[in-house]
């Protein structure tokens, strides 16, 4: 069984969904961004979905997009992406670690060489969010031949035939697009068409459906929960919090993770 397979049987024992956190790996730089995962895991992460800094991340919004900009302007690479990653899973055997990538790093490095790495240092999953499903196939076939599971998205503007060559690629689970646009603003997740994707998910027997896109809050992962998810992503609303702490609070731990618990089980963030 692999290790997102583990968590989401752990949390529907628990009547919930797993809690997975998006960062973008080495902001604000690379020993803050080892604090802040760590003090995430703290937190009650039950998995990681974590994001290499890129010049033009299409399907992010403007917290998220900073963050990379950030990130890059201090100088962090895909290899000190890896470097990072390989810290944590040492550090975190058992952890479910995704990976959010965009095509262009993928091509560079090459396919299996890029997957080969990622998996060198302990990445379960890949997402490239800017590869549609049409295009999937060698993606998905070089990560499945470096034991990384590939992820895809199912988007409201998918169609039953979509799905099903969705489920024929994806493995570890099923990324579930809420509502239409970028990651972070302000629209809502409309949870009434995420419905509808998760049912023809199952139709097919695609790998469990993770909500991301528009989560903010409990309430939020609550309703994700009631509409058939087996995780939540909460990535933008997290960033946006841990932009106004200072790099002292970071360093000094402990309010990172408070912070987490809080946005999992009530409305403060």
């Amino acid at each position: 069984m692999s290790r997102f397979n583990r968590v989401f049987k752990q949390a529907a024992l628990q009547n919930r969904c797993a809690y997975i956190p998006f960062l973008m790996l080495g902001y604000p730089n690379i020993e803050l961004c080892i604090t802040t995962i760590e003090e995430v895991i703290k937190g009650g992460a039950d998995a990681l979905e974590l994001g290499i800094p890129f010049s033009d991340p299409i399907a992010d919004g403007p917290t998220i997009q900073q963050a990379a900009k950030i990130a890059r302007e201090q100088g962090v690479t895909p290899l000190a992406c890896f470097q990072i990653i390989h810290h944590i899973r040492q550090r975190h055997p058992t952890l479910p670690i995704g990976l959010l990538v965009y095509a262009n790093l993928v091509f560079h490095e090459g396919l299996i060489n890029f997957y080969t790495k990622a998996y060198q240092a302990g990445i379960d999953a890949v997402l490239i969010p800017d590869v549609p499903t049409q295009e999937a196939i060698p993606f998905a076939q070089a990560a499945k031949s470096s034991h990384i599971q590939p992820i895809l998205l199912a988007t409201p503007a998918c169609r039953q035939q979509d799905i099903q060559q969705l489920a024929s690629l994806c493995e570890g689970f099923t990324y579930v697009v809420t509502r239409k646009g970028v990651t972070g603003t302000e629209r809502q997740s409309k949870f009434d068409e995420a419905k509808k994707i998760v049912s023809m998910l199952k139709s097919v027997n695609a790998p469990p459906a993770v909500f991301g896109f528009g989560l903010k809050n409990s309430h939020d992962i609550e309703m994700a929960y009631q509409q058939g998810a087996s995780g939540a992503i909460i990535g933008s609303a997290l960033i946006d919090a841990i932009t106004q702490l200072s790099a002292k609070t970071i360093q000094d731990g402990s309010t990172i993770s408070t912070m987490l618990r809080k946005l999992f089980t009530t409305d403060v963030i």
